[in-house]
């Protein structure tokens, strides 16, 4: 299966282009998209490392732009720094024991034990409160240190349902609560396209409720 998931990600990557083009997408724009859907496909079915390498060779060749200007750019956005030094801050915690210590503490809260979704409501909401101070890619990470440490107390393995539920739960709530300002990156680039005037306390407002609305609605669900 590896060597098949292989080829295809090397079809798709280097072959979409030869497509026709679709609507207003140019024969370019069609090389372009055929890299980023051979990388998402690489992604889900093989792993993210060498997808992600390939993906950068595959948009130079594409004549967007040279191979050694997409690798500067690739490793030289600011989104790769804050998650290589998140990383190294979400290694420290669990090398420390900090995370084992969150994580007894939490277990020793009365008001969580025999609770399973207030648990899952607290541990949420603290995604959705630090992506406000540490930004949307590091508030999950870090999280996910101390949760899976959780895991290892109570049995629970990776991979299982409601440890999936947490794992994306994190994520969805952290997004959830990054366009509650107009001046994070998700908001700027929604209001960017939009090509609209905004009141900030009224924007304000009515994001934070729809944010509150959407993380509530994810829990009812689960």
């Amino acid at each position: 299966k590896y060597y098949i998931h292989t080829i295809i990600l090397f079809v798709i990557m280097f072959g979409f282009g030869f497509l026709p083009s679709v609507g207003t997408i140019t024969p370019l724009g069609m090389k372009v998209l055929g890299v980023f859907l051979g990388m998402l496909y690489g992604w889900c079915f093989i792993e993210m490392l060498w997808p992600s390498l390939i993906g950068l060779v595959a948009l130079g060749l594409s004549g967007y732009c040279p191979i050694q200007e997409a690798f500067i750019a690739g490793f030289g956005d600011n989104i790769v720094l804050i998650l290589f030094l998140t990383l190294i801050l979400s290694v420290f915690f669990e090398e420390s024991g900090f995370s084992s210590w969150i994580a007894d503490w939490l277990l020793s809260r009365k008001i969580l034990i025999g609770r399973p979704w207030i648990f899952t409501t607290v541990f949420l909401f603290t995604s959705y409160i630090a992506c406000l101070f540490i930004g949307a890619f590091a508030a999950p990470i870090i999280l996910w240190s101390v949760f899976y440490k959780l895991c290892d107390r109570v049995g629970f393995k990776r991979g299982d349902q409601y440890v999936s539920i947490i794992i994306f739960g994190t994520v969805f709530a952290s997004l959830a609560s990054m366009q509650i300002f107009p001046w994070k990156v998700l908001a700027v680039m929604v209001i960017g396209m939009a090509g609209v005037a905004i009141e900030p306390l009224k924007y304000f407002v009515i994001q934070f409720i729809l944010s509150l609305l959407l993380v509530i609605g994810y829990i009812l669900a689960c």
